[in-house]
């Protein structure tokens, strides 16, 4: 009785944009999961353990080919760990490279690296390392 007596048009009309507004997500969502990460067999990428660095987009990606964001001092950084031969580098190296001309950088390079630490091992299976020769280095986390 009361159904007929009111006006159903609007709440009709917002009910019926709600669903349809609903299946469009679902659908976009199921699209968005099912598209895959490729790179080109010409394209060169470097990989150490789950991470993968690909150079001609110059981004980060984890095990599941989701693209890590890091600042651009972190990108920096990172592509300086991970493109060197054996995953190292010297404070002095790094410090010269990211901030030339500043005589004591390594308080900066301190914050940096504490900052950079949870970003990796979230999204990796790697870890950051300081050596007491003066390196900082990528290394497998253990089991």
């Amino acid at each position: 009785m009361i159904f007929s007596i009111s006006e159903q048009t609007l709440p009709s009309t917002l009910l019926a944009m709600s669903v349809l507004w609903g299946m469009f997500s679902l659908i976009y969502l199921r699209r968005k999961k099912d598209m895959k990460w490729t790179t080109s067999p010409a394209e060169p990428a470097v990989l150490f353990g789950n991470l993968s660095f690909s150079a001609s987009s110059d981004e980060f990606y984890n095990e599941r080919k989701e693209k890590i964001y890091f600042t651009p001092m972190q990108l920096s950084l990172m592509k300086m760990l991970v493109t060197s031969e054996d995953k190292r580098v010297s404070v002095d190296d790094i410090c010269h490279d990211l901030w030339p001309g500043k005589e004591n950088a390594k308080e900066s390079l301190y914050t940096l690296i504490r900052r950079l630490k949870p970003i990796v091992e979230s999204n990796t299976n790697l870890k950051i390392v300081a050596d007491k020769r003066g390196f900082y280095a990528l290394s497998l986390k253990s089991r």
